[in-house]
This record gives C-alpha cells, sequence and structure tokens, in this order.
C-alpha cells in the first residue's frame, strides 16, 4: 500500500509508493506535520482532492446519506470519492482558511454527534443542510505531468501517423526515477502529445537494442471521455480520443540514468470503424 508515515518529534516524514511519483501522499507530507495527522476523512479527503484527477460524479446521488453512513461506520473513510466530494465542496463554498480551521478543531476519534457540533461550530451551519447542498460534481485538482507546459511536446507531424525519437537524462523537465532495482525499469520520462482526433490507434514504442520500453498514456481532464493506453511490452492498440495526453516511457535498465526510444503512432480509423 502506498502510505504517508510522520514521526512528529524528529519532524521527520517518509512517503512509501509504489510508484515513483505519488501527489495524493504528498499532499499528506505537506498538511499533516502543519495541521496534525487528525480526522482521517478530512485529511484523505483533502489528500484526494488536491492530489488526484478524480471525479465525484458517482457519489452525487444519495450523497448525505452515504457520507453519513461512511463517518458513523469510522473516522477513516471507507469510500475516498465521498470524503473528496465532502472536502472539495467545502473548499469551493467556504475557502481554504475555513477548511484548516476545521482540520484543527475536529478531533480524529470524533464520532457523527461530534463531527456534526464541530462542524457547525466553524461553518455556521448544520451538517444535515451543508449535505444536502453539495450536489455539484467536483474533479481533483491536480494538473498531471504532461497536461501542463514545461514538459517536450511531440508534435504530430503527420496525416495518419507521427514518429519520434524520445531521449531522456537526468535533468530534463518530466524526467523521474528510482534507481536501478533488479529487472525493473530505472528511469523514465514524460511528454506531451495531442492527439488530433478520436479513433482507433496503434502505439509501437521501441529501443534501439535489449528489451522494449514499457509506457503509459493518459488523457488530460479536459477530455471527457477516457481515454487512457499502457503496454509493458511497448506495443498497443486500442481507443483514445482527441486532446493533450501525456505519455509517460519507461526505459529499460542502462548503465547511466538516461535512455532513449523510437515512438511510431498511427491513427487506424475513426471510432464505429471496423
Amino acid at each position: 500500500m502506498d502510505c504517508y508515515w510522520y514521526n512528529e518529534e524528529r519532524n521527520l516524514g517518509t512517503i512509501l509508493s509504489v510508484g515513483i511519483v505519488n501527489f495524493h501522499e504528498l499532499v499528506h507530507a505537506v498538511d499533516i506535520p502543519a495541521l496534525g495527522d487528525g480526522h482521517r476523512t478530512l485529511g484523505e479527503g483533502l489528500a484526494t482532492y488536491l492530489g488526484s484527477i478524480t471525479r465525484s460524479d458517482s457519489v452525487v446521488a444519495q450523497f448525505p446519506e452515504r457520507f453519513l453512513a461512511m463517518l458513523t461506520e469510522s473516522p477513516k473513510p471507507s469510500d475516498y470519492p465521498v470524503a473528496m466530494h465532502f472536502v472539495g465542496s467545502l473548499w469551493v463554498r467556504w475557502g481554504a482558511e475555513k477548511f484548516m480551521q476545521l482540520r484543527r478543531e475536529m478531533p480524529a476519534d470524533a464520532t457523527l454527534d461530534q463531527f456534526a457540533s464541530v462542524f457547525a461550530s466553524v461553518y455556521d451551519v448544520p451538517l444535515d443542510a451543508a449535505l444536502s447542498q453539495m450536489t455539484v460534481p467536483l474533479s481533483g485538482q491536480l494538473i498531471p505531468l504532461g497536461c501542463g507546459d514545461g514538459v517536450e511536446q511531440i508534435f504530430w507531424d503527420g496525416d495518419k501517423s507521427t514518429e519520434a525519437y524520445l531521449r531522456g537524462e537526468c535533468g530534463d523537465p518530466g524526467f523521474v526515477g528510482g534507481g536501478f532495482v533488479g529487472d525493473f525499469m530505472g528511469f523514465g520520462k514524460t511528454f506531451t502529445i495531442d492527439l488530433p482526433q478520436a479513433g482507433y490507434y496503434r502505439i509501437a514504442v521501441t529501443a534501439p537494442e535489449g528489451a522494449p520500453p514499457s509506457f503509459s498514456m493518459d488523457g488530460c481532464p479536459d477530455i471527457d471521455a477516457v481515454s487512457i493506453a499502457s503496454a509493458l511490452d511497448g506495443r498497443w492498440e486500442g481507443i483514445l480520443y482527441a486532446g493533450r495526453h501525456a505519455l509517460s516511457v519507461a526505459f529499460p535498465q542502462a548503465p547511466e540514468p538516461k535512455g532513449e526510444a523510437h515512438l511510431k503512432m498511427e491513427w487506424l480509423g475513426p471510432l464505429g470503424s471496423p
């Protein structure tokens, strides 16, 4: 599991993660030393809201009942999107300062009645009334690497296909790595690419020699449909949608923290084509 551990006496925090980059745990690493461990529903809701692109569309229906049932069960949330929708709704309506006050004043083990009492004292609104007004779906506020500016862009320079040589080394924007561990990919780099149209695509990422790089491609938050591709062997075929995508390439093991690969993407046809 991914987690954040904080030693208050030493003022030392540690993130444990199976991924190289984990923004959810990075939010904890800022929040917990500043405001304390506190009530887990508030903490996990905040980390999900600020550290992910999670959407709350699926939890808006019967949200008050779902939130109260989850809170009654335990201070630790069993449904992170529900916790995120609560925190995000507070953040949007009343701002960060009020939420931080709630974080500071809420006991870590607050029962439902205690939670409702502290909430009303901070926001001057009954908890039930506030929950009933949280009807607008929200998105997590993270802008994923490759969806904004600042990383290398791959340009779509053909009619139905594009090719590019991908190079990365320590110091490049978007280049990250955990080092050389066994047979795992040691380093990778994230690129930006704007796909011209929705349809069926074929992707091949190859290396000059040795094992093929693995890669993943994720549509950025402004793409309404789910647009994602992932391959451990460097080859993938399927549906992608128009718009900006973040392409993350994991380079094969090498003596130094750098790598290179060749990308070929082909647009095979529109949606609905055989």
